[in-house]
């Protein structure tokens, strides 16, 4: 804080308050209007609301892990697993399941050959997940799914 801050604040908080129920009507909206000009203009600011957003909806974060294992990652285009779960879906899931009370919830397959859908998945623990894992002996002698 700047010496004449210190010197002056409840001068400054006075006029302040002031200014602002003199102008409350006029000021609101066009500071909303700035803001989101703003956030959609800076990639910062965009991210810092995304972010905000993803937290506060997690089965947001799930929805889009899943559309990029399903597109990109060679062992779900190999099996051809496909998803047709939705965000409203995969909330109803978050819900049901109690996802929110869990550490590390973890979106789960119950039948590991059929992909993505509301009546095919679960939202379990992240290490019961991991323990669910069917891992097969390679002809080469590793370990693989």
């Amino acid at each position: 804080m700047t010496p004449y801050y210190q010197a002056h604040k409840e001068e400054i908080k006075e006029r302040s308050k002031k200014w602002y129920a003199k102008n409350k009507a006029k000021a609101m909206p066009r500071l909303k209007a700035q803001s989101k000009v703003w956030a959609k203009n800076n990639p910062a600011g965009r991210r810092k609301i995304e972010a905000t957003y993803k937290k506060s909806h997690p089965w947001v974060k799930t929805y889009y892990s899943i559309i990029s294992r399903c597109n990109s990652h060679e062992f779900y285009l190999d099996k051809d697993i496909k998803y047709s779960i939705t965000v409203t879906e995969l909330k109803k899931l978050w819900f049901r399941d109690k996802a929110y009370l869990m550490n590390k919830p973890s979106i789960h397959r119950k039948d590991e050959k059929k992909g993505y859908s509301y009546e095919n998945c679960e939202y379990l623990e992240l290490r019961e997940n991991l323990s669910r894992r069917v891992f097969k002996r390679r002809s080469d002698g590793t370990r693989g799914r």
